[in-house]
């Protein structure tokens, strides 16, 4: 896989005001990290497509992976629109880069500003469930449930390989609810859309708009460079469980005692 590298002087990044400055390491590291929620949750719906791949359990754990990565990624949307009010609309940079945007990034901007300027699924998200555990919310679920659930946990000989599927029932089941659609599918489709093919793609699309237009102008220097070995994307599967081989003869206890309190990693 090539890429190409691009160099710039700190000279030549003191040719832009503080405020550039600041905008674009800002801008530079959201974008860092959304490419991490985009890559690991393509890579959740691509194994999900794999119907015959998974079984009931790896299904509810993709699930709950998922639904982790969403909650996440809602916060982290949710400061990088901070990063476009803070260090875009407030030192005024605006004014001096809004021209210089394509169509596709202003129309991007545009669109962010409408969404967050109502009550939107990102901020329910990032309120409720991606940093914080609202109770209330949760609380009212658990008054919701059938008589004829059963809630399920796997228990491994790895403490971190436990899997508390009655945590997951729960906590999606308010998430369905907090987008008030009637039915799951149709919740997961409006996270999927509204989430990560809506403000996702926007805010990358402005971030990624907005660093070549601050950086065009500036001198650099250009190479390119390979990555050799570079996986293809039918080739990654997502980390489910991990085998105790190699960390020493599993534990030997009757099926009500707790899993061995041992940490991935530990081998003694």
């Amino acid at each position: 896989m090539e890429f190409t590298k691009i160099t710039y002087s700190e000279k030549s990044f003191r040719q832009l005001s503080p405020a550039e400055r600041r905008l674009l390491f800002q801008a530079a590291n959201v974008l860092n990290e959304l490419r991490y929620f985009d890559h690991q949750l393509f890579l959740m719906f691509d194994l999900m497509r794999r119907k015959s791949l998974l079984s009931n359990l790896e299904k509810e754990l993709v699930l709950s992976q998922k639904l982790l990565l969403f909650c996440l990624l809602a916060g982290k949307l949710k400061e990088a629109w901070r990063v476009a009010q803070k260090g875009y609309f407030a030192t005024s940079l605006s004014k001096k880069y809004h021209s210089l945007l394509s169509r596709q990034g202003s129309d991007s901007l545009k669109r962010l500003k409408d969404y967050f300027s109502r009550p939107n699924l990102v901020e329910t998200l990032r309120n409720n469930y991606g940093f914080h555990h609202d109770l209330d919310k949760i609380g009212e679920i658990t008054e919701l449930t059938p008589q004829q659930w059963e809630h399920v946990a796997y228990m491994p000989d790895l403490v971190n390989d436990a899997f508390f599927g009655f945590g997951l029932n729960c906590v999606i089941n308010a998430v369905y609810k907090s987008t008030g659609q009637r039915d799951a599918s149709r919740a997961f489709r409006k996270l999927t859309e509204e989430v990560y093919g809506g403000v996702l793609k926007e805010v990358i699309f402005f971030f990624h708009d907005l660093l070549r237009a601050i950086l065009g102008k500036l001198p650099c220097t250009e190479e390119r460079i390979n990555l050799p070995d570079c996986p293809k994307v039918r080739e990654i599967s997502p980390l489910l469980f991990l085998s105790a081989d190699g960390l020493g003869p599993a534990p030997q206890t009757a099926r009500p005692s707790p899993p061995v309190l041992r940490p991935h990693g530990v081998t003694s």
